[in-house]
Parts: structure tokens; sequence; C-alpha cells
């Protein structure tokens, strides 16, 4: 074993053993006259003192009197009116109102947060009180909307990256809900409650929570964190296109960013939508089908309708060509051919399929025939390799049969020898 590497397994070997003494560590922090008190007391009042075990305050050293006040002491324990003293800053359950200043007392200020984790941004106070919540709560006094304990909890606080977090990604949706989702408590402010139900069915929806991937965007991915806030029908194409840049990129480019703006419409959700955006597909150029977007704005026959109607038509070329290579050299494969070079270029053609998919989005026939010229002529090639690849099949069949005809004849004809010597071998010997 080499040196470097026996010093390698000695660090693995140490972090494993010393793993079991981290948590050890990092569990609630010191008896308190806080927790020496709650702990005698009924499951309601014990629960703040087990939630706390998992509190990503309390494995920071943080106990009840960072957030309730009072004195921690544990030697006034048994003096309740010493515990929680004014004169020991005791609040006691803060109001709701008063929750958001009073988480922002530490993750307000930079020099505090910068000890224990310099990741966790300082201006989450100051970006909520730019949302829809904290205008309601600051500006209106409607404590009925979401603070940071509806979303973060209060005593079992947990990282953001913790599967178990209630904001973490794949909880998102639900936790947004329990509000959102919710007819009678959003009746009061006109705000509909389909959204979760539209998210739950949309293609971002299924990848999140039925694929679990991670990457997909959940509700605060568009609307923000803290300072969540409905984007504005100018903002939408920023917000989709941190993701789909091509998309963005190439609609700004197109003839509708122009008209759009002047008609003051969403340039991705008036195709798209919104919550329920749904897997888009090229019968939305179809415009025999009932899913063509292009009519919504352009009558029939118009300039619009027909660029529409062009684009479906070259996409359908393409996937008809790829198709096409795809069942000969399919075919030859089963025969059992050697066609890994068609297959690598069917998948060349596939990837230009994609791509000009993403063209529509410049909504121009013209350009978009012009680039998906390099996938015809992969799909092509893949065609002539498969045929070639069928022909020599059936040259092959074809030169099996002779050579089984030949040997047929030859074996038939040593056959027929065998026997006239025998036949004479036997009038000999008589």
């Amino acid at each position: 074993m080499e040196h470097g590497e026996g010093w390698r397994l000695k660090y693995i070997l140490c972090s494993m053993l010393l793993a079991p003494c981290s948590m050890l560590f990092a569990q609630a922090p010191p008896e308190s006259s806080c927790v020496t008190c709650h702990k005698q007391l009924d499951a309601e009042l014990l629960a703040p003192v087990t939630m706390m075990e998992n509190d990503v305050h309390a494995h920071n050293g943080f106990g009840c009197e960072s957030c309730h006040g009072g004195n921690p002491n544990p030697s006034v324990a048994e003096d309740p009116e010493a515990a929680m003293s004014r004169a020991a800053g005791y609040i006691g359950k803060p109001s709701r109102k008063n929750i958001p200043r009073l988480c922002g007392e530490c993750h307000s200020d930079p020099a505090l947060i910068k000890k224990y984790n310099p990741a966790v941004p300082t201006d989450q106070l100051a970006a909520y009180r730019t949302s829809h919540h904290g205008q309601r709560l600051f500006e209106a006094g409607d404590d009925k909307v979401a603070v940071c304990s509806d979303c973060h909890g209060n005593h079992g606080i947990l990282a953001a990256n913790d599967s178990r977090s209630a904001v973490y990604a794949l909880n998102v949706p639900a936790t947004c809900g329990r509000c959102h989702g919710n007819a009678e408590y959003m009746a009061s402010y006109s705000i509909g409650t389909q959204q979760i139900a539209d998210y739950d069915s949309s293609v971002h929806g299924q990848a999140l929570l039925r694929k679990r991937d991670l990457a997909a965007p959940a509700c605060n991915d568009c609307h923000g964190n803290h300072g969540a806030i409905p984007p504005d029908v100018a903002s939408i194409s920023h917000v989709c296109g941190r993701c789909h840049i091509n998309n963005a990129e190439l609609f700004d480019k197109s003839p509708h960013a122009k008209a759009y703006a002047e008609m003051g419409l969403a340039q991705c959700e008036a195709c798209h939508g919104n919550h329920k955006i749904t897997q888009p597909t090229d019968e939305r150029l179809n415009p025999a089908s009932e899913e063509f977007a292009c009519a919504q704005c352009h009558e029939a026959e118009s300039e619009g309708w027909k660029n529409g109607a062009e684009m479906y038509g070259i996409l359908t070329d393409l996937k008809t060509k790829i198709h096409m290579a795809d069942s000969l050299v399919g075919q030859a494969e089963r025969a059992g051919m050697e066609v890994s070079e068609a297959k690598f270029i069917i998948t060349s053609a596939d990837d230009e399929l994609i791509k000009a998919r993403t063209q529509i989005h410049n909504y121009r026939a013209a350009i978009l025939r012009e680039r998906s010229q390099s996938g015809v002529t992969f799909a092509n090639q893949a065609v002539e390799l498969g045929r070639a690849a069928l022909a020599e099949l059936q040259f092959r069949r074809k030169g099996l049969a002779v050579s089984m005809v030949i040997i047929f004849v030859v074996a038939a004809a040593l056959y027929a020898k065998i026997r006239r010597r025998d036949v004479e071998w036997r009038g000999e010997s008589s």
C-alpha cells in the first residue's frame, strides 16, 4: 500500500469512529430551568423539549431563552417566577406579528450568522417585508398570513437541506398547500386554491414529486422564498428563463416578443399556462388538433396560422424519417446484423429533433426548416445504413440457401455412390 493510500484509509477509519461522537455533542443545549420544568409537564408542554433534540438551533447551542427570554439557570428551576421573570426578558409565547422580527434579531445579523453558517443569507426579514405575506402582516395587521414558524416550524426546526424539513424541496408544495390549498382559509383573500392540485398534475410536479428530481421547480423557485410574490406579466419570461434559457432567448428574438409586450400578454404563460404546465407536444402546432396553440390568437389561414402549420409539417417530416430509420435499423439488429454506427446516427438525429423543437420559440418556419436539415441528413444516413444492412442480410440468406442446396446435392451424390458400392460389394461376396 502506498503512503498516500495509507493516510487516506486512516482518515476514513477515524471519521467512522468519530461520527458517533459528533452525534453525541450535537444534542439539545445543556439542562436549563426551562428544560427541567417542562420535562415534568403534560404532553403538550413537554413536546417543545422533545422536539428541540433535533432542532438546528439547539445543535448550535441556542436554548429556550434565546427566543422566549427568561432565566435559564438550573438553580431557579423550582421557582417559576424567577425563571419567567420579565426583568430577565421573559416574553413567553411571541405573538405571530412579532415572530419575523424575533427571528430577524439573529438572522439579520451578519456577524452572528457568520459564526455558525456563513452560507445562510441575512436579508430574509428585508425580503419578507416585500412579500405579500409581509405586507399584509406589517401594513394591514393581518396575522393570518404565513410567518417564519408556519413554514420552518418552531421547536423542531430542521436545516433546509434535511429531507424531513418542511422547506425541503420535495416538501415545499405541501407546506405552501397547508394554506393555499385550504379553500376555507383562503376565502377571505379571494385567492383560488386550485394551484396545488394543478401543480401536482403538471410536468414540474410530476418531475419533483413522482420522479424525485430535485432540479424541478417547486413553488418557491418561481415565486421566491421569503420575498414570495406572484411574478408580474413582464417578469414571467425571466422566471421561466432561469431554467429554460434557450427557449427564452429564442422568444426574445421572435416577432411575438414585441406583440406580446404591446398586448400585455405573459410570454410563456400564454401558451403553457402557469401552475398546470403539461408536457408540450407537437400537436400544439397541428391545425387539425384541438390543442393547436396558434388558433388562440391567429384566425384560420392567416399568416400566423399557416406558419404554425408549416412548423408542424417540418417536425412531422423529421420524425417520420427518424421513425423509418429506427424501424429499418431495428429490423436489421434483431436479425443479428451489426448496426452500431446506424444507431449512433439515429441518436444524433433525435438530438437534432430536440433542438428543432426548441427552435419553435423563434416562431419562424423558414428558420426551423433550415435548423432541422442536419436532423434530416442524419435520419437519411441511418435509413441508408439500415437498408444496406437488410440488403446484406438478404445476400447472406441467399448465399446460405445456395450453400445448403450444394451441400444437399453433394450429400445425395455421396449417399448414392455409397449405396452402389455397397450393392457391388454384396454381389462380389455372393
